[in-house]
Order: C-alpha cells, then structure tokens, then sequence
C-alpha cells in the first residue's frame, strides 16, 4: 500500500512590503499624525483663549473690585448717611480746593480732547500709548497739584475721578483741652493715633454728628494722645487757616483721618495702559502713583444726580456736564471698563468701536498692523454712593 506522507504546512516568510502597501501604510500614517496634531493644535488654542478670557474677566472683576469700595464711601462722615456737604462742616485748612476740598466727596474731570462725553468717539491709536502732556485735555481742566503728580503716568483718552471720604474706624475723643480758642483734641487711647497713622501733617476730620472740622494736625503727642492743629506757617502744608474751632464741640465725638483718592488710566510697567490710584500720604501730599491692573485701555464715566431729593439718579451725566460740584446731588456712578487680553488670541480683525458708557471708543491695531488679534470686552457697572442714598 501507498502512504501519501503529510507535511505540515508552514507558511511562508516576509519578504517585505510591496510599493503599493508601503504608500497606504505612510498614508495612513499621515493621516493619523495629522488628526493628532489637528487636535493638539485646537486644545492648545482652546486653552489659550480660555486663559485670556478668564485673565480679561479678572482683571474686569479687580478693577471694579478696587473702586467699588471706596466709590460707595465717597463722603463717609462716621455719621450713618449723613454726608460730608450735609453736615455743618468748617474746613480749617489753608487751602481748600482740589485735593484739599473735604466738603465735596466726588470731583470728576471728562476727557475733553477729543469730547468723550455721551454721544462723543475716541479711537486708541497705539498698544503702547505715549503720555499726555496737557492738563487741560481735561474738563474741568486739571488743577496744578494733581498734574504734577500723574503727569508722568496719565495717558490720553479717559475720564479721571477722584473721592474724599473719612477713613472708617473713628477715635473716641475724651477732651477738648484747654477751651477756649485752644488748637487740641484728646482721645482716650493714646496707641490709637499711631495705629490710624495719625502723625504731623495728616488731614484729620473731628465730629459729634451735629458739627465737624477738617483740620490737619500740626503736633502729636503719642503719649498723651493729643493731637493739635493751630496755624502753622511753614511747619506743615497746607497748614490751618485758624485754630480752636473744635473746642466749642460737644462730647462724645470721634476723631479719624480723611483719604483722597485719585483713579486713572495710566501706563503701566510694561509700557500699556493700566489702572492708576493716587492717594494722599499721611503728611498730606500726593503719594506715588500706584498700578492696580494691568491691560485697563479706557475708563467712562458718568454721575447719577438726583435732581428732585428722592435719593434716586434723575439723570446721568459725564463730568463736563456739572457746573456745580459741591450744589450737585450725586447719588450713583456709573463706570465704564475697555479692557484687553494680555495677548493676541484671536484672528485678526478690524478694530471696531465699542460702547463704553456711551463714548465710542475703537481699540488700537497691534504694532505695525492695521488689524488686532487681542480680545477686548467692556464691562459697566452703577454704583450707589452710600452716604447721599436715604
């Protein structure tokens, strides 16, 4: 018999890849690379605009967050809503207007160069905008001592607003010593000068809620908690115009010290526009200009004035707009906020113009372009002051 031997079958070896399956493979290979890198290149631009908005709405949510406050202390006396111009107030300082007008809580001045008031235009030429070099680009035009002292910083284009108001957390008086037309104040405890910052030089505000004095101090005694304000020639600036003034007041009555503040768009440490605040030291001049956010471009504003007692805005009205600062009723203000990405993140685009608090105002194109590729949102907000609602 036949016996049909059996192989096992062993199948044959690689001998490599035909040209037509090395071109699918490299094809394929393509494809894949490019669907990765496609979504590679999508989260990375997803994450750098998301970084940007939420960088602009930070900055927004700062910026609001630092003038908030003090906006609705604007005239804060220590007296409930009793304001500083509706109390019976006597500024003793030499010189009273300007930085050192205690009777008025908001002064505001309109950028007037072009007129951005309601209706008005204004168009950033630069990322990097240069400095303006006139106080009278301003209305009303901007007295000498705050020009001197933003001069270096302060750029075109944007309202400037400044506040006085006391700072909280008043002193006990205990006496008055000496009556008559003594120049003291004597508070109970002694370290709570030093803690308030009280030194000679600083603006001091006295009051039993039915009278009050703004005075600056021109001797402290630590030690005995007196604090003395008489006319000073030479010693301090301003300085008093008269003294004793404050002896004829009642008892109990509380003694703090009295802030101005000054916020404006300035240009900040990497050459852009940023918000600025200026406050008076506790010798009563002008400080350093401060940056508190960066990529601010433009700053509107407009007061809400009660014009029938009612505590509620009648009308709302850019600072050129008020003849009368110490007659006008400002019961609210309303703040407009251009603000930038910190870098290109979209497309770019035409800069178009933008509704800030009625003023429209283009962005600038980046460098060298006549299109931007930075994001910009404008944020508003109405802020009552406290001290002039019932």
């Amino acid at each position: 018999m036949n016996r049909r031997r059996l192989h096992p079958f062993v199948p044959a070896r690689q001998q490599g890849l035909s040209l037509i399956e090395l071109m699918i493979a490299l094809v394929v290979g393509l494809v894949f690379m490019a669907g990765v890198i496609s979504m590679f290149l999508a989260s990375r631009q997803s994450y750098t605009l998301g970084s940007a908005v939420a960088r602009l709405q930070e900055n927004g949510r700062f910026a609001l967050d630092f003038m908030r406050p003090v906006l609705r202390l604007a005239g804060y006396t220590g007296c409930g809503g009793q304001s500083m111009w509706q109390a019976p107030s006597v500024n003793l300082l030499n010189v009273q207007t300007d930085v050192y007008n205690f009777t008025q809580a908001i002064q505001g001045y309109d950028y007037n160069s072009p007129a951005t008031n309601v209706g008005g235009s204004y168009a950033i030429t630069s990322e990097t905008p240069a400095l303006d070099t006139s106080a009278s680009d301003w209305s009303p035009a901007l007295p000498a001592t705050i020009w001197s002292a933003i001069s270096n910083t302060v750029i075109p284009g944007s309202d400037i607003i400044m506040i006085h108001a006391v700072t909280p957390g008043g002193i006990a008086i205990s006496n008055f010593p000496g009556g008559g037309n003594s120049a003291n104040v004597q508070v109970y405890n002694t370290s709570s000068l030093a803690n308030a910052g009280l030194v000679i030089g600083t603006i001091a505000y006295v009051t039993n809620c039915s009278q009050s004095a703004v005075f600056q101090a021109t001797n402290v005694n630590q030690s005995s908690g007196t604090v003395e304000h008489a006319v000073a020639g030479g010693i301090v600036t301003p300085g008093n115009v008269s003294a004793g003034k404050v002896s004829n007041f009642s008892l109990p009555a509380q003694l703090y010290t009295i802030q101005t503040y000054l916020y404006y768009i300035g240009r900040g440490a990497d050459q852009g526009p940023a918000l600025f605040v200026i406050k008076l030291t506790n010798t009563a001049t002008l400080g350093t200009p401060q940056e508190l956010v960066p990529d601010i471009e433009n700053m509107q504003i407009l007061y809400g004035v009660d014009t029938d007692g009612d505590g509620i805005a009648n009308q709302y009205v850019a600072a050129s707009g008020i003849a009368n600062w110490a007659a006008a009723n400002i019961v609210s203000v309303r703040l407009g906020l251009l603000i930038r990405s910190n870098n290109n993140v979209v497309p770019a685009m035409t800069p178009t113009a933008l509704d800030v608090d009625g003023v429209a105002v283009t962005p600038p194109p980046n460098p060298g372009a006549t299109t931007t590729r930075r994001l910009h949102r404008v944020f508003v907000e109405t802020i009552a002051v406290r001290n002039h609602v019932p």
